[in-house]
């Protein structure tokens, strides 16, 4: 019976070496290139992975590939489930993370839902990740290659939809990837990597906000109020910020506030529309609140990843009430940020065992760091 796989194509070379090694594999491959972004100006911005010029190359590599390419219209669904709540965590003083909520609620989902109307078996993406069966569930684990490793991100898909999901690039690094795409001739093969956050690609989050609050004419603009400066266990007026969703926890930059030392984000009071500043060793924490989205293995101990570029960390964690966790770093941990996610893996870092959104820190402010 003939194996037939849909690839998410995303315009960049993983996707597009993911759908090779697929047909060489012998699947029958389709490639199939979500347009989620073009409400705001996509023109303006060429370097967006999912806009205009990534379908563009997306189809580019399906014919050079000589596979059948589907453009599927996402806009209004990307726009509600990701880009409104993007924007309503940030006025809520939290520090959201889209790629994490569009694997959960578009990508795999739209994926698995197409691949059933042209009966296809199994999904694909350009992804640096593996999947491992335990105990007849199945697990995700770390790319071979650790430095590419993306499992992070991909924290919230099910074991069911890990069962019908293939990972082609699991085994290589982005190295080998673009070695395949020049042996290919593919146009991709020396493209740059994608944004973190592919629809703001100079990263300026708060002038993002700003734009679209204007454009759809909030009255929460430019909400001043108060910074507060932390130091030797007093809290005193400092300056005024320019509204907190141009800040997230340890930022240093965009403060302008002149000081005899270097300043960091501490905190972020949406209730009072504060932001307290302070040195940077105070914004290294232990204690946090958890929202536990998905849990697959319960362990005294575990590592525990609270961004993409953290360096995994042993923690303990119980239970708090019902899906909430009280966990705890055994050593303090650079920024701990709210609406950030905190991936839970095996002491052997290997095998994803939980995560989840950060709600609350609850260390008051430490003075141990280094």
């Amino acid at each position: 019976m003939e194996k037939k796989v849909v690839v998410a194509m995303s315009g960049g070379v993983d996707s597009a070496v993911a759908a090779h090694l697929l047909k060489e594999a012998g699947y029958s491959v389709i490639g199939v290139t979500f347009q989620i972004w073009d409400k705001y100006s996509i023109k303006e911005n060429e370097k967006i992975c999912c806009g205009y010029y990534g379908i563009r190359d997306a189809q580019i590599c399906a014919e050079k590939l000589k596979i059948p390419h589907y453009l599927i219209d996402l806009r209004e669904k990307f726009n509600k489930l990701i880009i409104e709540d993007f924007i309503n965590k940030y006025l809520s003083g939290f520090t959201p993370n889209p790629c994490v909520e569009c694997n959960r609620y578009i990508k795999f989902l739209a994926l698995l839902d197409f691949a059933k109307k042209v009966s296809a078996s199994y999904v694909a993406t350009g992804h640096y990740a593996r999947i491992r069966k335990i105990t007849n569930s199945n697990f995700l684990k770390r790319a071979k290659s650790k430095k590419d490793d993306q499992t992070y991100f991909l924290y919230p898909l099910t074991d069911e939809i890990l069962e019908k999901t293939i990972f082609p690039l699991g085994e290589k690094s982005k190295k080998e990837v673009r070695e395949i795409a020049l042996k290919l001739s593919l146009p991709v093969a020396e493209k740059k990597k994608s944004q973190e956050i592919c629809f703001i690609p100079d990263k300026k989050y708060g002038d993002f906000i700003l734009k679209i609050l204007k454009e759809e004419k909030k009255n929460n603009l430019n909400k001043e109020g108060p910074i507060y400066l932390v130091e030797n266990d007093k809290i005193t007026l400092f300056g005024t910020h320019k509204g907190i969703y141009y800040y997230t926890i340890g930022q240093r930059r965009g403060l302008r506030i002149p000081y005899k030392e270097r300043l960091y984000v501490l905190k972020i009071d949406k209730e009072n529309n504060a932001i307290y500043v302070g040195r940077k060793d105070l914004v290294y924490k232990k204690r946090f609140l958890l929202k536990k989205e998905i849990w697959k293995l319960e362990e005294e101990k575990y590592l525990c990843q609270i961004r993409n570029v953290h360096k995994p960390s042993e923690i303990k964690v119980k239970k708090f009430k019902e899906d909430i966790l009280i966990c705890e770093f055994l050593n303090p941990q650079w920024a701990i940020t709210p609406g950030q996610k905190a991936v839970f893996y095996d002491l052997n870092n290997e095998i994803v065992l939980g995560g989840g959104t950060i709600l609350e820190v609850l260390d008051d402010y430490s003075k141990t760091g280094n």
